[in-house]
């Protein structure tokens, strides 16, 4: 079997995989070993991933470009690599009522600075009426604490993606640990 037989063969016996998986398993078959060899897991295997039919039907038809996106991702989900955000900004609640509903169904723990309703970690009700954390919020609610160099939060969503989401510990946190100094400008 050449290599692209086998990249059809693998896709449909285990679905999707990283493109290094999927080479090892290629050439263990080369050598006549894959019949012992076990697939392996990938690292996102905490995340729960989003159902994206579900996500498109919940999403109201006035969002006309979410739901072009979402149609877009949605193309490539069985592709076992991407943003681990893929697909959040569809399910994230929205400023005005569906944070204020949120906010009531689920309390102050449905976001990371809960007094501006910012930063939600979980899903908006009418995708999912669950109070669950969601690991593609909490890496949304990260990226973007730090890319406003709100580094308080992004402990938080840190902490949080530790317990919820299982990120192992990194050599060195990303979050910046800044005193109360400005940074210097030239």
């Amino acid at each position: 079997m050449n290599w692209q037989e086998y990249k059809t063969y693998h896709k449909s016996k285990y679905g999707t995989t990283s493109q290094n998986m999927l080479s090892q398993d290629y050439q263990a078959y080369k050598t006549k070993e894959l019949g012992t060899t076990r697939r392996h897991t990938s690292p996102t295997r905490h995340m729960s991933p989003i159902r994206y039919e579900h996500a498109l039907k919940t999403l109201p038809e006035s969002r006309h470009y979410k739901r072009t996106q979402l149609e877009r991702v949605s193309q490539h989900a069985h592709e076992g690599r991407g943003s681990p955000t893929r697909g959040w900004a569809a399910i994230a609640p929205q400023r005005g009522r569906e944070r204020h509903e949120l906010k009531e169904r689920c309390g102050s723990k449905a976001f990371l600075d809960p007094e501006h309703e910012k930063f939600p970690v979980m899903s908006a009700s009418r995708y999912n009426n669950k109070c669950e954390v969601s690991c593609q919020g909490v890496q949304a609610a990260y990226n973007r604490a730090n890319q406003y160099k709100h580094f308080d939060i992004a402990r938080k969503a840190e902490q949080l993606g530790h317990s919820h989401c299982g990120w192992g510990e990194r050599q060195r946190s990303p979050v910046r640990r800044y005193t109360s100094q400005p940074r210097m400008r030239y």
